[in-house]
């Protein structure tokens, strides 16, 4: 029972539980929920009930707001401290309180942190945060980050502590930098101790970026590379020839480097390469 309720919404699950002992036991053993927390009207009794009616939760998902109680999250970490997976997405929401959450619980088994469309008033806290989970985690998604007041994503300099940062993660097998310039990167610190990825989604590539990749990556199963307008087809190539690509995607690419581009050219250079998916600019 409790491997059926796993599919059910979340308040689908919390109304399942009136329906007989057994089915509140099952429920109760549930490892996966999604929380969404954007309706004032309903969030506190979803937090309570996240709180209060699972043992131990092993995969969270929240939907926020910008103005929601940011110690709700500090709340539902605190009950479930052996938690796995989280993924938080929200409207610019104030994620420091997250960040000591996972911080102060341990967090010992912690393998995915996803945050999307989140706001940091210190990159620090991010950044001591990645260091704790460096050798933990092995999956890595920042897409549209923000820190300070600022509305667009990491800057030169923090781009450059990140990739010293994450480049520390020997264990990680999936990363997504979509928002950030993966220019601003060392991609030499960032792609060094890469050798167990195999999914990477990165934005504004260049040539250096695709040689670190050809060179660091020999598990390298998924890419996307998005504004792909300061590398060539010949750096593609070298990354489809080096590295067992499967599926790949290439947006917005333009310049004389492309001209007499055809699908054709990267799959002859590849042993591996299924599927291809390409937008030019």
């Amino acid at each position: 029972v409790t491997n059926i309720l796993s599919f059910f919404e979340f308040h689908e699950m919390i109304q399942c539980r009136r329906v007989s002992t057994h089915w509140k036991t099952a429920v109760s053993k549930i490892q996966t929920i999604h929380l969404d927390l954007r309706d004032d009207a309903t969030c506190y009794a979803s937090v309570n009930a996240a709180t209060t009616f699972f043992d131990n939760l092993a995969n969270i998902g929240i939907t926020n707001k910008h103005d929601v109680n940011p110690f709700w999250l500090q709340d539902i970490l605190s009950k479930h401290s052996n938690v796995e997976h989280i993924r938080i997405e929200g409207d610019y929401f104030d994620a420091d309180v997250l960040v000591k959450s996972l911080h102060d619980n341990n967090s010992a088994n912690l393998k995915s942190l996803e945050m999307e469309h989140v706001k940091f008033d210190d990159f620090l806290g991010l950044n001591q945060l990645l260091q704790i989970k460096a050798h933990s985690l092995k999956v890595l998604r920042l897409i549209d980050i923000r820190f300070h007041l600022s509305f667009d994503g990491p800057d030169s300099n923090e781009c450059v502590s990140l990739s010293t940062t994450i480049g520390m993660m020997e264990n990680l097998e999936v990363l997504v930098l979509d928002g950030c310039d993966i220019q601003y990167f060392d991609a030499v610190a960032l792609f060094s101790g890469m050798a167990r990825l195999r999914k990477l989604e990165i934005c504004n590539p260049d040539e250096i970026t695709l040689v670190m990749i050809a060179r660091c990556c020999p598990r390298l199963e998924e890419l996307t590379l998005r504004y792909c307008f300061d590398i060539s087809l010949d750096d593609v190539i070298q990354v489809v020839t080096c590295c067992p690509i499967r599926d790949l995607i290439l947006e917005d690419f333009q310049g004389r480097s492309w001209h007499g581009f055809t699908k054709k050219k990267i799959f002859d250079a590849s042993t591996t390469l299924i599927n291809l998916t390409t937008r030019e600019a």
